[in-house]
């Protein structure tokens, strides 16, 4: 479940933290508020293609950060993660992915 979102210099943001609570997260607003801002990190973060466009104007580099809560019930999603992250040939630092 996703915990944390942090973008800096993601499309028009300049910095935006948002924690996520458990249950049911609805992003709502006026049009140009920023709700496919938020869409379109969670999906670059997912693994879709980032662009140059996705930089703020006028800056260098965006960052985005999350925080994931992998915990699960039986206590298999660790090492599932881990797994799928093999099958995929990804390498990753073991400190990065813990509970």
């Amino acid at each position: 479940m996703l915990r944390r979102l942090y973008l800096e210099n993601f499309a028009l943001t300049d910095k935006l933290e948002i924690e996520f609570d458990s249950g049911l997260s609805v992003l709502t607003g006026e049009t140009g508020a920023g709700k496919s801002i938020i869409v379109g990190a969670i999906a670059r973060m997912l693994g879709e293609r980032a662009d140059r466009d996705d930089i703020r104007s006028g800056c260098t580099q965006a960052v985005i950060e999350s925080d994931f809560d992998i915990s699960g019930e039986n206590g298999d999603n660790l090492s599932d993660i881990h797994a799928e992250l093999d099958n995929l040939d990804i390498e990753i630092d073991s400190d990065i992915l813990n509970i």
